[in-house]
């Protein structure tokens, strides 16, 4: 009989990219592009950032799909034959990155969206579970791409900073910064929210932060009544490798363009 996964367990750490006679590692963390509803210029602009940077590590924090054909909220059954096409458009994205970071490690995080694939076979089709072909490293291509793939509660990229794609979702920016910081009890970065927002703690003990990084999905998808409250954008992280510290520079797309100090990346129209 299979073994049956309850769980992937606590956040495993990770190995610096950098060395620490680099003293830095710089780490660029995408989210929530959401295909086929990405902002293809935002993509653009920040695949441009990634390859001008040639960052230690990209982290892809989750939702690269929308998988919306999955959702128990698809009751009208919208883009049901779209599946594959959704699944080789998000290949694409992930063989750009690798493309504009040749040489960088780049990790996934599973996202709320990214695991309706395996809930949905889960629960319509229970005896295809086993199939390998079916899990997310096949059907992502994570080994041809060389990515880490980090289900479940993410990653550590030091034992003081927690990588999530993120499940605490409150009304404001950096709300939900503070709670995630308030759940993990260190400091650390989540997507999810679609806001560019960080939430510092300060006093007698060490100082700790957590940062929503933004989204580059569209901010006016059809399935959305309204105006929503997303902010696009990506997040620079410059760990240390000697001591704990690190910075983060919340990165917003403005005007076409990403905007980090007088640096502006666009994306080809």
């Amino acid at each position: 009989m299979a073994k049956v996964e309850w769980g992937y367990g606590a956040a495993k750490l990770v190995k610096p990219a950098a060395s620490k006679k680099a003293g830095t590692e710089v780490v660029v963390f995408l989210s929530d592009i959401h295909v086929p509803f990405q902002d293809t210029r935002a993509v653009k602009a920040a695949l441009a950032l990634v390859k001008e940077l040639q960052p230690h590590r990209v982290v892809l924090n989750g939702d690269i799909a929308d998988f919306f054909q999955l959702s128990r909220f698809n009751v009208s059954h919208e883009r049901i034959d779209s599946l594959q096409a959704e699944i080789d458009e998000a290949n694409e994205f992930r063989r750009a990155v690798r493309e504009a970071a040749p040489d960088s490690i780049i990790c996934e995080v599973d996202g709320n969206h990214d695991s309706r694939i395996k809930t949905y076979v889960a629960q319509n089709a229970r005896s295809l579970v086993s199939l390998r072909a079916l899990e997310p490293a096949s059907l992502f291509g994570y080994k041809k791409l060389g990515i880490e793939w980090f289900p479940g509660a993410g990653f550590l990229l030091r034992p003081g900073f927690l990588v999530k794609h993120g499940d605490c979702v409150r009304s404001e920016a950096g709300a939900t910064a503070k709670a995630e910081l308030a759940k993990a009890g260190i400091s650390g970065i989540s997507g999810h929210t679609h806001r560019l927002a960080t939430y510092r703690k300060s006093g007698y003990g060490p100082a700790r932060q957590w940062t929503e990084q933004g989204c580059l999905v569209r901010t006016d998808p059809s399935y959305i009544t309204g105006k929503p409250d997303w902010c696009q954008g990506v997040v620079i992280g410059e760990f240390s490798t000697r001591t704990d510290s690190f910075v983060t520079h919340e990165v917003p797309y403005v005007d076409g363009a990403l905007r980090f100090g007088r640096e502006k990346f666009r994306g080809a129209a």
